[in-house]
């Protein structure tokens, strides 16, 4: 698929007395330096061009957001985005809808390559400065608006779209692109289909420009809290739109990498809407129009979810977010309403509060993260209220209205009693739709329960050629399980077609780790110890609290526990659960033990580094066979 050309004229250079210019601009700035393929060189550059004298006149910002999307440079009082690509052909064909996007808006878009900020500094600077002497746009037109490539984008002649495939993967999430890693590694001939961003929900709105929001707002606690290390920082503050661009800044070097990835691999992308035609071939509608007709021996449905709308208030991106829309906010809120208290709700709700807004959780079941052992919901209840956000369980909301304002909830709390109240915005994180609308699935028999697909332990649905990983199948809807179910889903595909070196394995969903990366931290993997004893278990439960820990104490970390659960009759690890600092990275301690399916006297008899905070799973353990040391 190639990407649009520039109207006639429009994007060329003059190169008649560029080079002596060019020579001035290279003897002030020194030798230019080898681009990084993280584009961060590039935008160093072009940031010093448009800071230079002929500029003085515009005021450009910075990884600036425009609704869901973050532009690069943009100029407001002429309406321009300035718009930097490295050139790959998938990259240039992806970003066509951001671009058409931004049109849309009143914008006017420019697309420089990389290279060019290397070979033709000068004649960036003059197509720069022609656009922004054009008259600004004064109302957003869907015809408005010009795409400048100032070099020809890679070619199909250059990366040819074959038709026929070992393997199509619809979508390119964590699920996705590890499948189509994996595929080549085991030599099938692949290609990826995506209709977005490479990557999809995860890498782009999801668990990792999440993680760079949260980072932030500990960073900002720590700075509120420095007294009590010893330091001082007085009237620390923070600048909502430069916390919101480092975090899209985190999202596009990973989709830059994923984009990578694929080329590394020889894996071919095809930007576009992807619909079964049959159980072997997919039809893919281009952003031109244009449809591309793929045939594979084998598809994998990798098309991820979307956030759950309530039925009686719509997300409208003012004042009624879901995820996507509270990663890059319109502004800062206030009075905070958050619906849902999963992973995703804990940890809005926790990053906003950080950042001082009044918070509060509305959870229709009787604890916050239901999902978790008891103790633990406990436990963080304890902590967010100390915190001063306020928890609502075993409460619902009934109706839900914005206007210019904020937003009106009717909150029905667990005594029965119903009142309004008033927050400027509202977070709705109640759950997730499966993507398997219109993807031909239906009429090829494709069986789903409630919208997601049936699969078997190696990720098979009933149609043979067809399989499903991740988001589109059966909890736990975790990134990492969806990595792991497109490994298996491949190796039995390669093993199907021969290959001796594939030796696929089912996923175990109780060996899958879960992480809820609010403050404190929330980690578990296996059975709580409610479920264990509902499974028939005897149990053996041992628990040890953080403040018995020294390395925790150093730090200032003292709120939380780590819990284990055994079967007291083989010494089997059942589960584990913990929470405070940093323990979603202990948790794979566990998770590896009960992959290896250890029993208490490997844990026992394993030295732990001293001081750790991992030294509070070895007493856990301890502790639920009588041994504990510290407490």
């Amino acid at each position: 698929m190639t990407s649009p050309s520039p109207p006639a004229g429009e994007g060329k250079l003059s190169r008649s007395d560029s080079r002596e210019r060019g020579r001035r601009i290279s003897k002030l700035r020194g030798p230019a330096k080898e681009m990084r393929s993280d584009g961060t060189e590039a935008e160093h550059r072009l940031w010093q061009v448009l800071r230079a004298h002929r500029f003085a006149g515009y005021k450009f910002r910075r990884q600036v957001p425009i609704d869901f999307y973050i532009a690069d440079f943009v100029c407001f009082s002429q309406r321009l985005v300035i718009e930097l690509d490295g050139g790959q052909h998938s990259a240039s064909t992806r970003d066509g809808q951001r671009d058409a996007y931004l049109c849309s808006q009143g914008f006017r878009v420019i697309r420089i390559w990389n290279k060019d900020l290397l070979t033709n500094e000068e004649g960036v600077a003059e197509l720069i400065l022609s656009a922004l002497q054009q008259p600004p746009l004064p109302n957003p037109s869907p015809a408005r608006g010009a795409w400048h490539p100032i070099s020809t984008p890679i070619s199909d002649k250059d990366s040819p779209v074959a038709d026929t495939y070992d393997l199509i993967v619809l979508g390119s999430g964590p699920g996705g692109y590890v499948a189509a890693i994996r595929a080549a590694q085991l030599g099938l001939k692949t290609a990826i289909v995506e209709r977005e961003l490479l990557g999809g929900i995860c890498l782009n709105w999801g668990c990792i420009p999440t993680k760079a929001l949260l980072r932030t707002a500990e960073i900002f606690h720590y700075m509120q809290h420095a007294d009590a290390y010893g330091l001082s920082n007085d009237k620390p503050s923070f600048d909502i739109a430069k916390v919101v661009a480092r975090s899209r800044a985190v999202a596009k070097q990973l989709n830059q990498g994923v984009t990578h990835l694929m080329k590394k691999n020889k894996i071919n992308v095809v930007m576009g809407e992807g619909t079964l035609t049959a159980k072997d071939k997919l039809s893919v509608k281009g952003q031109d129009g244009k449809i591309v007709e793929l045939q594979a021996k084998h598809i994998i449905v990798a098309t991820g979810a979307r956030a759950r709308d309530l039925p009686f208030a719509k997300a409208d991106g003012k004042r009624i977010w879901t995820y996507r829309h509270a990663m890059t906010p319109p502004e800062m809120p206030t009075e905070l309403l958050v619906i849902g208290s999963g992973a995703i709700g804990i940890e809005f709700a926790s990053f906003y509060a950080d950042l001082g807004a009044k918070v509060t959780v509305v959870e229709m079941l009787d604890r916050v993260v239901p999902v978790e052992d008891a103790e633990v919901s406990a436990q963080l209840a304890k902590s967010l209220t100390k915190q001063g956000l306020t928890i609502l369980t075993g409460a619902g909301v009934e109706s839900l209205t914005a206007d210019a304002k904020g937003v009106a909830a009717k909150i029905k709390t667990s005594d029965g009693k119903t009142s309004e109240q008033r927050f400027s915005h509202c977070i709705v994180a109640v759950g997730i739709v499966p993507n398997t609308e219109n993807i031909g699935l239906e009429a090829l028999g494709v069986k789903t329960t409630k919208g997601h697909i049936d699969t078997d332990p190696m990720c098979r649905t009933n149609v043979p050629g067809i399989w499903a990983i991740g988001d589109v199948t059966a909890p736990p809807w975790l990134a990492h399980k969806a990595s792991h179910e497109g490994v298996t889903a491949v190796e039995a595909i390669a093993q199907e077609l021969g290959n001796k070196d594939a030796h696929p394995h089912a996923t175990d969903p109780k060996n899958i780790p879960a992480c809820t990366y609010c403050r404190p931290q929330v980690a578990s993997v296996g059975l709580s110890e409610a479920a264990a004893k509902q499974a028939g278990y005897d149990v053996k439960v041992g628990k040890f609290p953080a403040i018995g820990n020294g390395k925790a104490i150093a730090l200032g970390e003292v709120e939380g526990f780590v819990k284990t659960v055994f079967d007291a009759k083989t010494g089997e690890l059942l589960g584990a659960h913990m929470i405070g600092a940093e323990v979603t990275e202990l948790i794979q301690g566990y998770t590896i033990g009960k992959t290896a399916e250890l029993v208490e006297t490997d844990f026992i008899q394993t030295v732990f580094p001293h001081p750790t905070l991992s030294e509070m799973m070895h007493e856990s353990v301890l502790a639920a066979f009588g041994r504990v040391i510290h407490i």
